[in-house]
């Protein structure tokens, strides 16, 4: 009985995770704080004009105020004062070609941070028709304003790569079987996802009952990183390549799973 239990609680506590994730922000967790930041002490305190407020509590829900990034790194302006002039100086609305928001600059403002997917986009065809033309998708396509909301649904990936290569009367061509591979992709790179979760936990089981899963963590932790070069490489809109990676990323969690599951529950597993 205890040992189905056992099963029972790791099936739930991996829908858990993937549902809900975890309660406190990193920022919350390392005792990141702003309150000397006067471009988030004067923003939060806005509500009038409503698109300006609306900005502050995008970046106050995303994952760049949760790793400690302030507006500055991105928009400009001095965090230091709170004259209005000097603090906004460099800060220009993001349709301003000046602007370090601008879709053309983005790349190189998101470089700072993530050099790595930003080294993946601008191989890319999307990055080139955007240099020649301002026409192509840029960051904030699939990241929104402050990283706020990031694409990871796949039918939400299908619809975001429609807009351009699926629409009736549109700049391109139709071309459907591009929304259908990338939303393909992105089902390979959850369900990836998903297994390291199932196998994260069932690890962890192992370190609390004293096993020795040392060789299971250490091919745990090599198979994470050919899922890390896959989620970077997606970025490149190279599909076959990112489809191969996580369908092995896939694959070799899978099997951790499986050793980990007949070390702790050689019962249950035939």
């Amino acid at each position: 009985m205890s040992k189905k239990f056992d099963v029972l609680c790791v099936m739930s506590f991996l829908a858990a995770a993937i549902l809900f994730g975890g309660t406190l922000s990193r920022a919350q967790q390392e005792g990141v704080s702003f309150s000397e930041n006067h471009c988030v002490n004067c923003h939060s305190r806005l509500t009038t004009p409503l698109s300006v407020s609306n900005k502050y509590y995008d970046w106050h829900t995303s994952l760049h105020r949760d790793n400690g990034v302030g507006c500055e790194k991105c928009h400009g302006g001095d965090p230091t004062t709170n004259e209005r002039e000097r603090a906004h100086q460099g800060v220009f609305p993001a349709d301003r070609p000046q602007s370090r928001v601008h879709p053309a600059h983005l790349p190189d403002t998101c470089r700072t941070c993530h050099p790595r997917v930003v080294a993946s986009f601008v191989e890319s065809r999307h990055y080139q028709k955007l240099k020649e033309s301002n026409m192509g998708p840029s960051c904030s396509t699939c990241h929104e304003h402050m990283a706020a909301a990031v694409v990871q649904s796949p039918t939400e990936a299908a619809a975001l790569c429609a807009r351009c290569h699926n629409t009736v009367g549109g700049l391109l061509p139709p071309r459907p079987e591009i929304p259908e591979r990338a939303q393909q992709v992105m089902e390979a790179l959850n369900r990836a996802n998903g297994m390291f979760v199932w196998a994260d936990r069932l690890l962890e089981v192992g370190q609390e009952k004293k096993l020795n899963v040392t060789e299971e963590a250490r091919q745990l932790k090599a198979a994470k990183t050919v899922l890390s070069e896959a989620k970077i490489e997606w970025h490149a809109l190279e599909f076959d390549v990112v489809r191969k990676k996580a369908d092995e990323a896939f694959e070799r969690a899978g099997r951790v799973k499986d050793r980990l599951m007949k070390l702790l529950y050689p019962q249950s597993v035939q």
